[in-house]
């Protein structure tokens, strides 16, 4: 046996390290980091019993066997919320593929999810591998897992980052900045490279002689662990560093909004009648006191809004049909038009050239400023891919990847529902993100947290104020530091903020 990870093998073979309850225990640990408990500076620990497992191990399958003993738990939490939706999607039960096929998505997501968390295998097999490297080991591994889940996300996920080891590293006060550049995976890299470093430094610690100091000495500054002590540790010095710096910068936009966000507990399939109507005007109302110059609304606020981009009139095309629409429409507009300073971003489906999307639209002064289209839809509840025969309540086009939004002079982003999830989704310069959204189709109390924690990444990456509207979600007002300003959760109201 050689390669560059034979001291270490060597050093654990045949020690109690080779049971596979250290493997589970990481699990276990990762699962505590997730949002459902919250005990997210357990990240920085979690992999390490993984880790000593992973190196006393000799054998492909004893390693992969290890390996999904270690990833299954923290999966199946962040993928919890995803075998209970509610199925309510757009309007009623019957709207959705995940209602009429319960067990078979269950199982299909199952199985999507541990394929998918095979991909953070490929660096264990990669060094095993090698049989030399110039690159200490921590950062190779780190960098490697760091690749592995970008791949995973971009290729396997088409997009969606769900599940990120970064994410857990959120509220890590400072070195949470190198997301700002290096997007949600720069602190997968730093998460891996914390844990392995510790890993060796326990290994190398139990196989060394003499006093304390002395061993601690040969561990860190050996003759052949000196390099990667002062790499290792100019990398995290430089890391933290750039994020006390860019904590003690000033935020300054260029420009000053007064923003309201609508926080809203009304499903879905209870917003087609015109008491929720009556509901959300009512919380129109309470925003225009604050005299705000911006008013958010969750994501298909009203389903049966369906506008017509031609002359921006109710389209005749209305998948959900009631009489009254025609009139509540022109409240709404008069509304607008009473209140002129106040743009109101209404979160609700467009029909533009005979093709539905779904839509944030400019409204000030009774006419429409701007339009976005969510560029992604979700695939089996928007769209049916490649062309499946799937029953699907409604079909939505694809929006732009890049389009021209914005409010007078400030350039927008629209990240509508799920779009926040992708990463590589560009905010191409946007000044101010807006992020409607429809939670009420989990009926798990985790996806709250999780989806609020993505949320708080996005405007972290993108270095742009966020505002997030949900029905029955966490709706929140957050800064280009990913700090919440704001938030409300599962009830009704308004959340008001200045900006910057």
């Amino acid at each position: 046996m050689n390669g560059v990870l034979y001291f270490y093998k060597q050093s654990l073979a045949d020690s109690h390290c080779s049971s596979l309850w250290y493997s589970l225990l990481s699990g276990v640990l990762l699962l505590l980091a997730t949002p459902l408990v919250g005990m997210w500076p357990l990240v920085w620990v979690a992999f390490v019993p993984f880790f000593l497992n992973y190196f006393a191990l000799l054998g492909t399958r004893k390693i992969i066997l290890a390996f999904f003993l270690m990833i299954t738990p923290y999966a199946l939490a962040v993928c919890e919320s995803l075998f209970r939706l509610s199925g309510t999607w757009w309007v009623n039960d019957g709207g959705s593929l995940l209602s009429l096929y319960a067990l078979e998505y269950a199982a299909f997501v199952f199985l999507v999810v541990m394929f998918g968390a095979t991909f953070y295998f490929i660096p264990m097999l990669l060094v095993s591998k090698m049989q030399k490297t110039v690159i200490p080991l921590p950062i190779l591994f780190a960098l490697l897992f760091a690749l592995a889940e970008f791949l995973r996300s971009a290729v396997f996920l088409m997009g969606y980052s769900w599940g990120a080891l970064g994410y857990l590293l959120i509220d890590a006060i400072h070195i949470k900045h190198i997301a700002s550049f290096a997007s949600v995976y720069g602190l997968t890299f730093i998460a891996i490279l914390g844990n392995m470093w510790i890993t060796m430094l326990s290994i190398r610690y139990g196989q060394s002689a003499g006093t304390v100091m002395s061993r601690l000495r040969e561990i860190f500054f050996g003759k052949l662990y000196a390099y990667e002590t002062i790499t290792v540790a100019l990398l995290f010095i430089a890391v933290f560093l750039f994020g006390v710096y860019r904590e003690s910068q000033a935020i300054d936009t260029g420009y000053r909004l007064r923003v309201a966000v609508i926080s809203s507990n009304i499903h879905t399939d209870e917003s087609i009648n015109e008491s929720s109507y009556d509901t959300y005007r009512s919380l129109f109302i309470e925003a225009l006191t604050e005299n705000p110059d911006l008013i958010l609304t969750p994501e298909n606020i009203f389903p049966y809004f369906t506008i017509d981009e031609e002359g921006y009139v109710l389209s005749r095309r209305q998948p959900v049909y009631l009489p009254s629409a025609g009139a509540l429409y022109e409240d709404f507009l008069s509304l607008s038009k009473e209140y002129p300073r106040t743009t109101f971003a209404l979160a609700t489906h467009s029909e533009k050239n005979g093709r539905l999307f779904n839509s944030i639209l400019l409204y000030r002064d009774g006419k429409v400023l701007s339009v976005y289209h969510k560029r992604r839809p979700v695939p089996f509840t928007e769209y049916a891919p490649l062309g499946l025969p799937i029953p699907l309540f409604e079909s939505f086009a694809r929006g732009e990847d890049k389009q021209d939004f914005r409010l007078d002079d400030i350039p927008l982003a629209g990240y509508i529902c799920s779009e926040v999830d992708i990463t590589p989704l560009s905010a191409h310069g946007a000044k101010l993100i807006l992020s409607p959204s429809n939670d009420s189709v989990f009926v798990s109390k985790g996806i709250l947290s999780l989806h609020h924690q993505i949320t708080r990444m996005r405007a972290l990456e993108t270095g742009a104020y966020l505002l997030r509207s949900t029905k029955g979600g966490i709706s929140s007002i957050i800064d280009p530091y990913g700090n919440t300003i704001a938030s409300m959760s599962e009830k009704n109201g308004v959340l008001i903020a200045d900006i910057p």
